[in-house]
């Protein structure tokens, strides 16, 4: 994830980034079962794919405390 996604990423809505959170979780489960069957070439890609959902979750967070 690049410094400018990041920075859209802040300016995104709470619903936007749930919906963002449920298509990257869904992503990572799709990198891992390829992982285990052995079709995933690049296993670099669950390591980014976990940083991204990390950071997702965190902008959502910091969003709802900003809210409460």
């Amino acid at each position: 994830m690049k410094n400018n996604q990041k920075k859209e990423l802040a300016g995104k809505n709470e619903a936007e980034l749930s919906s963002l959170v449920k298509q990257n979780r869904e992503e990572l489960a799709q990198l891992v079962l390829d992982k285990n069957i052995g079709k995933l070439k690049n296993r670099r890609l669950l390591f980014h794919k976990r940083k991204d959902l990390a950071r997702l979750l965190t902008v959502l967070r910091q969003k709802e405390l900003a809210n409460a």
